[in-house]
Protein backbone atom coordinates (compact mmCIF):
# COMPACT_ATOMS: atom_id res chain seq x y z
CA UNK A 1 0.00 0.00 0.00
CA UNK A 2 1.35 3.41 -0.97
CA UNK A 3 1.41 6.44 1.58
CA UNK A 4 0.09 9.41 0.34
CA UNK A 5 2.01 12.14 -0.27
CA UNK A 6 2.10 15.80 0.16
CA UNK A 7 3.73 17.94 -2.56
CA UNK A 8 4.21 22.12 -2.58
CA UNK A 9 2.25 23.39 -4.90
CA UNK A 10 4.19 24.74 -7.71
CA UNK A 11 4.16 28.12 -9.54
CA UNK A 12 3.17 27.69 -13.23
CA UNK A 13 4.53 29.53 -15.65
CA UNK A 14 2.46 30.90 -18.13
CA UNK A 15 2.70 30.38 -22.00
CA UNK A 16 2.36 34.08 -22.49
CA UNK A 17 5.52 34.18 -19.53
CA UNK A 18 7.18 31.59 -20.99
CA UNK A 19 7.15 33.35 -24.65
CA UNK A 20 8.30 36.77 -23.07
CA UNK A 21 11.41 34.96 -21.58
CA UNK A 22 12.38 33.28 -24.58
CA UNK A 23 12.33 37.06 -26.57
CA UNK A 24 14.26 38.61 -23.88
CA UNK A 25 17.10 35.95 -24.11
CA UNK A 26 16.88 36.45 -27.68
CA UNK A 27 17.21 40.16 -27.50
CA UNK A 28 20.89 39.33 -25.88
CA UNK A 29 22.11 37.83 -28.59
CA UNK A 30 23.97 39.37 -31.42
CA UNK A 31 21.78 40.88 -34.56
CA UNK A 32 24.00 37.93 -36.58
CA UNK A 33 22.32 35.26 -34.85
CA UNK A 34 19.03 37.06 -34.17
CA UNK A 35 18.53 37.37 -37.67
CA UNK A 36 19.63 33.92 -38.52
CA UNK A 37 17.26 32.38 -35.34
CA UNK A 38 14.51 34.68 -36.90
CA UNK A 39 14.56 33.59 -40.62
CA UNK A 40 15.23 29.72 -39.46
CA UNK A 41 12.52 29.32 -37.33
CA UNK A 42 10.25 32.20 -37.82
CA UNK A 43 10.22 32.69 -41.30
CA UNK A 44 10.76 28.64 -41.05
CA UNK A 45 13.15 29.35 -44.35
CA UNK A 46 16.07 26.43 -45.29
CA UNK A 47 19.69 26.92 -44.57
CA UNK A 48 20.07 27.78 -48.22
CA UNK A 49 17.16 30.06 -48.33
CA UNK A 50 18.61 31.51 -45.19
CA UNK A 51 21.94 31.92 -46.77
CA UNK A 52 20.55 33.40 -50.07
CA UNK A 53 18.71 36.12 -47.91
CA UNK A 54 21.92 37.05 -45.93
CA UNK A 55 24.08 36.23 -48.54
CA UNK A 56 26.56 34.12 -46.38
CA UNK A 57 27.50 30.63 -47.14
CA UNK A 58 24.95 27.92 -45.68
CA UNK A 59 28.03 26.89 -43.49
CA UNK A 60 27.74 29.97 -41.71
CA UNK A 61 24.25 29.47 -41.58
CA UNK A 62 24.55 26.07 -39.65
CA UNK A 63 27.36 27.88 -37.54
CA UNK A 64 25.42 30.32 -36.64
CA UNK A 65 22.19 28.48 -35.87
CA UNK A 66 24.74 26.18 -33.25
CA UNK A 67 26.00 29.02 -31.59
CA UNK A 68 22.83 30.85 -31.18
CA UNK A 69 21.04 27.72 -30.08
CA UNK A 70 24.67 27.41 -26.99
CA UNK A 71 24.24 30.63 -26.54
CA UNK A 72 20.42 30.88 -26.25
CA UNK A 73 20.88 27.79 -23.72
CA UNK A 74 23.25 29.77 -21.82
CA UNK A 75 21.20 32.62 -21.08
CA UNK A 76 18.24 30.52 -20.28
CA UNK A 77 20.12 28.09 -18.14
CA UNK A 78 22.04 31.10 -16.07
CA UNK A 79 18.78 32.99 -15.94
CA UNK A 80 16.87 29.83 -14.32
CA UNK A 81 19.64 29.77 -11.92
CA UNK A 82 18.68 33.55 -10.33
Amino acid sequence: MQAEVDLPALDPISEADEAQHVRHAIDRLPPDHRATLALFYLEEMGVAEVAVALDIPAGTVKSRLAHARAKLKEILKGEDDD
